[in-house]
């Protein structure tokens, strides 16, 4: 009988070195910033009435900060680095149901399919800027 589990220590640091899992990572973070960066009025009311504002500015301060080429010299930009979001997304996903131990050996390319197929990127990279931007402060 297949059971969904989560990830052992050894499969995180196998999820670590797999650089499927790490571009989607970074693909998630830069979708997220697209989405948050939009100039359209209309969804910007939207995006506001679903985070409310402050969540929506802390949102959008990341996503400028991910996006942009030549930061602005502002320390909050300047502290915006996403170096750390594998490991962290691997942090944050602990409980998470993210492999079916049907599948064996374990596989990392089946777990990011699953983690993809489900939202889970999406999820994580919610709760990754809700953590980088925790210290902004209005």
């Amino acid at each position: 009988m297949a059971v969904n589990r989560v990830l052992t220590s050894d499969e995180k640091q196998t999820m670590l070195s797999n650089q499927h899992f790490i571009d989607n990572v970074n693909w998630a973070i830069r979708d997220f910033a697209s989405f948050w960066t939009t100039s359209d009025l209309d969804l910007i009311g939207q995006q506001i009435g679903q985070v409310g504002y402050e969540r929506w500015f802390k949102n959008r301060l990341f996503s400028v900060a991910v996006l942009s080429v030549q930061q602005p010299p502002s320390p909050f930009y300047q502290s915006i680095n996403t170096s750390d979001a594998p490991i962290s997304y691997l942090i944050l996903s602990k409980g998470m149901n993210l492999w079916d131990s049907a599948v064996s050996p374990f596989n990392a390319d089946t777990v990011i399919s699953y983690m993809t197929t489900t939202g889970k990127f999406d999820e994580l990279t919610a709760n990754y800027v809700a953590l980088k931007t925790e210290s902004v402060a209005f």
